[in-house]
């Protein structure tokens, strides 16, 4: 017999994604991720010792896009 966990590992990923995650949902979450961030930068808070800006560049760095043009996506400009 199967634990529930096992089950759910068989449809949602280890990062939370369900069957059916597709290029649409990809661009929301990174929108939402983005958008957070982004505003999040004028903050200048330390959260875990590393700023807003520091986890958007390394953010698009992970995902090789273009800072700039995420920012200005995220920003609404």
């Amino acid at each position: 017999m199967q634990t529930n966990s096992r089950i759910a590992d068989r449809y949602i990923s280890k990062g939370g994604r369900l069957p059916g995650y597709d290029r649409s949902a990809f661009v929301d979450d990174l929108i939402t991720a983005a958008t957070f961030l982004a505003w999040a930068e004028d903050d200048r808070a330390f959260y875990a010792g590393h700023t807003a800006a520091e986890a958007f560049k390394a953010m698009c760095r992970m995902l090789d896009m273009d800072l700039v043009q995420l920012r200005k996506i995220a920003m609404g400009e």
